[in-house]
């Protein structure tokens, strides 16, 4: 009936109103507005701190992908989660974030987190020009060979002077160069 993301979704929700009527019945509602503005400046920070050592860390891995530096790159990705975790507006997510700053629970979450993501990796043009796949380090481009097949799409009109759309809407007479 509902999906499981959905139901964790409800979930947090629904405790996240439960903390918040707590905080207000123990120091009032002015001071948990004030409270809450707090922790997402402080979330906002946390955010951009942790997102220039994730570009810094991922630019490093691109330059030399010899080296394993995914746990680096998974360790400033988690960072960035957690700050944005603070930032959002409540408290279950704010401690959840919090906690995920914590160094001997970053250091227990990274390898799960860098194993998840070798799995994630998108193929990327490296500085020598070639194509690097972080799941296939061996792999140059899509031949295996480096060979880059650079292609023009060319926007063919209909005979009739009405655009063609797919090629195959085309009749063969129309197309020289298939004859």
């Amino acid at each position: 009936m509902f999906s499981r993301s959905a139901l964790v979704i409800f979930g947090l929700l629904v405790a996240e109103y439960f903390a918040a009527a707590w905080v207000v019945g123990q120091i009032g509602f002015g001071s948990t507005l004030l409270l809450l503005l707090l922790f997402m400046i402080l979330g906002v920070a946390v955010t951009r701190q942790q997102s220039a050592g994730l570009l810094v860390s991922t630019l490093a891995s691109a330059a030399d992908p010899s080296t394993d530096s995914s746990t680096a790159v998974a360790g400033r990705f988690l960072g960035l989660i957690a700050g944005v975790l603070i930032g959002f507006p409540g408290f279950v997510t704010t401690a959840v974030g919090a906690v995920l700053l914590i160094p001997p629970v970053r250091k227990a979450v990274e390898p799960r987190l860098a194993a998840r993501a070798s799995s994630w990796s998108v193929p990327f043009i490296n500085r020598s020009g070639s194509l690097h796949d972080a799941r296939r380090p061996g792999r140059r481009g899509p031949s295996g060979d480096g060979t880059i097949i650079d292609v023009d799409l060319v926007d063919r009109a209909h005979p009739d002077g009405r655009n063609a759309g797919d090629v195959a809407d085309v009749p063969r007479s129309a197309r020289p160069e298939l004859g």
